[in-house]
């Protein structure tokens, strides 16, 4: 409702199918990350990309309507979501999202396992046809053939804009790891209020105020620097985004928002805010995703390691590089597991720091991405670059499988939230740590199959569904223990 450039306000059509959903007794058992998104942003700010389903409003001869996107999602198997290939009304809206719903949890097999309760395993089962027609089936009529359009640009939504009501701006505003206060947001609302302002969060974690007249932005802007909220704060610490971590979240094992508001500092004073530009760093506690960083330009999972030469171990991070949404849309791949909490800076800094050095010779810098940088080399070529002449060996891959351990059962295994071992089979594996942590098999393994307080899944694949604990692995593989409010 502010942009000049959204093809039509969606905020009705949003209340209208919260209203419908909240409290709906035949949507109450959804699972915990069930993503829809709505969106008129040209520059598709919200992310349809990696939601369960997504709305992107398009209008065709002259009426307002929607394509769709299906299928997206993070966690241990990420995915791009598909165009459905559809376009209906706003009148239809929804019907549609009911019958899109229903198509997906009518399938009672993606309910048995919570490892893949997500749409995107049915595009993966039947592909995006096959899903199409399944909702067509459910709706009880054929949609009209659509294209999702691409972002027409990359936005997002920071600074002073004008919006489309005459006079007015909205003013996008750098909230650095999303860390704010209940006394600030009160602060603002008291200040906004009398000129009919409103705040709007965005999933970067960042404000939005709007509706503010073009003659008082000075003193808006001198108002958000008072609450510490500097609009013109560096692009890096708007576009960059850490989960909730481990200080409030018992899966994170790692520093997310702190680690974050550090890399962001030293970055910013090694390299200067305005030749980091755009650079995009994602970090998440553990492999649930929820701050997206297979989607970063840089990600940064939180690990745990052990110090050489002891039992201790610190805080560490998985890295991929390579992200990207909106119309650089692309996974990361992972560069380096394991990377010590006192290694990462430096391994940020020198892959940023070879990043800068090339873009200053592009034809065109100013458009020249860490992305684009990093596709132009293969991995070890990165990986030469990001370890230096230092922590080859700690940063080394592993030809072992690595068994997954969510936070409350860390206490059993020395406080480990990831185990390598040789291993030949899920079972085999499980059995090697329950042997070397007899509390943790007495948890998991009580008489020698998997307690039901457990699932256990090779990716994101139940072993339920494969051969059980006979399921083979092979080197490099991701076992993962889930647990009853685990999700992804």
């Amino acid at each position: 409702g502010l942009t000049a450039e959204e093809p039509f306000d969606v905020a009705p059509v949003i209340r209208e199918v919260a209203g419908f959903m909240y409290g709906n007794p035949d949507y109450s058992n959804l699972p915990r990350k069930h993503k829809y998104t709505i969106s008129g942003c040209p520059a598709q700010c919200n992310a349809p990309e990696v939601s369960d389903v997504a709305l992107v409003a398009q209008d065709r001869d002259g009426r307002h309507g929607f394509t769709m996107r299906v299928g997206g999602g993070m966690t241990n198997t990420p995915r791009i979501s598909s165009d459905l290939g559809v376009w209906f009304p706003v009148e239809e809206t929804l019907e549609v999202l009911r019958a899109t719903t229903d198509a997906w949890q009518k399938d009672l097999r993606y309910r048995v396992s919570r490892a893949r309760a997500r749409i995107k395993f049915m595009v993966d089962d039947h592909g995006v046809q096959k899903v199409r027609e399944k909702v067509e089936a459910e709706l009880g009529r054929a949609l009209a053939d659509g294209t999702a359009p691409t972002p027409t640009q990359d936005a997002d939504h920071m600074g002073i804009h004008p919006q489309r009501q005459a006079g007015l701006v909205y003013i996008g505003v750098p909230v650095p790891v999303g860390r704010v206060s209940g006394t600030i947001l009160v602060r603002l609302a008291e200040a906004i209020e009398p000129f009919g302002g409103d705040v709007r969060f965005t999933r970067q974690q960042n404000l939005v105020l709007g509706n503010v007249p073009v003659g008082r932005v000075d003193e808006v802007k001198a108002l958000l620097a008072d609450l510490g909220l500097d609009a013109d704060r560096g692009r890096a610490f708007a576009r960059s985004i850490a989960c909730t971590d481990h200080r409030f979240c018992n899966y994170s094992v790692a520093s997310t928002k702190g680690k974050l508001d550090d890399l962001l500092e030293r970055l910013t004073a090694r390299f200067g805010a305005e030749q980091i530009g755009d650079l995009a760093i994602h970090v998440d506690g553990c492999p649930h995703a929820c701050a997206l960083h297979w989607v970063g330009e840089i990600g940064l999972q939180g690990t745990t390691t052990r110090v050489e030469g002891s039992d201790e171990r610190v805080e560490a991070y998985d890295v991929t590089i390579g992200g990207g949404l909106g119309t650089r849309t692309a996974l990361g791949r992972r560069l380096l597991r394991r990377v010590p909490t006192g290694e990462i800076h430096g391994v940020l800094e020198r892959l940023v720091g070879a990043w800068l050095a090339e873009r200053v010779v592009q034809a065109h810098p100013e458009s020249y991405t860490l992305t684009d940088w990093s596709l132009g080399r293969d991995d070890a070529d990165l990986v030469a670059i990001a370890i230096g002449a230092e922590g080859q060996e700690s940063a080394a891959p592993t030809a072992a499988v690595t068994v997954r351990v969510p936070g409350p059962l860390q206490q059993f295994v020395a406080g480990e939230d990831a185990i390598d071992v040789e291993a030949a089979t899920v079972g085999e594996a499980l059995r090697r740590i329950a042997g070397a942590h007899p509390q943790f098999g007495e948890h998991v393994l009580p008489d020698g199959t998997v307690d039901g307080a457990f699932l256990v899944a090779v990716g994101d694949d139940d072993i339920r569904g494969l051969d059980g604990l006979r399921t083979p692995v092979e080197a490099g593989a991701q076992i993962f223990i889930v647990m009853a409010m685990a999700g992804g």
